[in-house]
């Protein structure tokens, strides 16, 4: 089981999710399948997804494996950034 910090990248908008969790892979797995059952949480990503190419536009990063407890303060510098650089989407903080 892999923690930490990943990304959804959709490739033709240049579009950024970023998230963590406690098992990154399980967490991707959710994410696609929210996605193809067209009720995933994020409603910007969801419009990406069933507007511009599905699946094969979006390509999943890990940005960085950490316990827990530092995921947090990882991703609050990760989300600082996408501030910084006006990335336009990101999840709400929280464990999944």
């Amino acid at each position: 089981m892999k923690s930490g910090v990943y990304r959804i990248f959709h490739n033709p908008s240049k579009s950024v999710y970023i998230g963590q969790s406690i098992d990154i892979d399980q967490r991707w797995e959710k994410h696609k399948n929210d996605l193809l059952s067209l009720s995933h949480h994020n409603i910007h990503l969801s419009e990406l997804f069933e507007n511009i190419g599905g699946l094969t536009n979006l390509r999943f990063e890990i940005i960085v494996l950490a316990p827990k407890i530092e995921n947090q303060l990882k991703l609050q510098k990760f989300l600082a950034l996408e501030e910084m650089f006006e990335i336009k989407y990101h999840k709400s903080i929280g464990w999944n």
